[in-house]
């Protein structure tokens, strides 16, 4: 039994390698860089912190969550833009973002693959890093968008008139509810 067990471990570990993902080499070399100008005055702090991104690096690569891939490539982006070289920090900042980004395939089925996709490109654009305020801004727009859609004219107000100007403000701000 004993063979037995060591036998399995053993090739436990052996298969390890084989799933890992190997490291550029041009990140490789400027994590070395980053890790002799973070710890100077000694080498085995540096060999220390270097070795520690790179296995968070690895382990980021690894990363499998319920949310949807899109969305998990979004934050992952957003992780780089937050935590450029510290893929430790990336990788607390994706685990953590993951678990709100749960959600989000029903924020996105409420108003629209469209309309999301086109403020996630806004939010990319703004440098904006943060996925709670993302879906902060998704949940406003749903607001807004259910808002818009009970809206009735005043009696003062012509039907046709104000359904001409509803399809004006949707063609002047499209996928954005808020501003229509």
């Amino acid at each position: 039994m004993r063979k037995i067990t060591a036998l399995f471990i053993l090739a436990s570990l052996s298969a390890i390698p084989a799933f890992a993902q190997e490291m550029p080499a041009d990140l490789k070399s400027k994590l070395e860089a980053k890790a002799a100008e973070m710890e100077p005055s000694s080498k085995s702090a540096a060999k220390t912190w270097l070795v520690k991104q790179m296995n968070a690096w690895e382990s980021i690569q690894n990363l499998a969550f319920a949310a949807d891939a899109d969305d998990i490539a979004m934050i992952k982006k957003l992780a780089e833009k937050k935590f450029p070289l510290d893929y430790v920090s990336q990788e607390t900042f994706i685990n953590e973002q993951a678990v709100a980004a749960a959600g989000l395939p029903d924020l996105k089925s409420q108003i629209g693959k469209q309309t999301y996709d086109a403020i996630k490109a806004k939010f990319d654009n703004d440098g904006k890093t943060d996925l709670a305020e993302f879906i902060n801004i998704i949940n406003a727009q749903i607001t807004a968008k259910t808002q818009l859609e009970t809206l009735k004219p005043l009696p003062s107000i012509d039907a046709s008139t104000f359904a001409i100007t509803k399809e004006v403000l949707a063609k002047k701000f499209p996928s954005d509810y808020i501003s229509q």
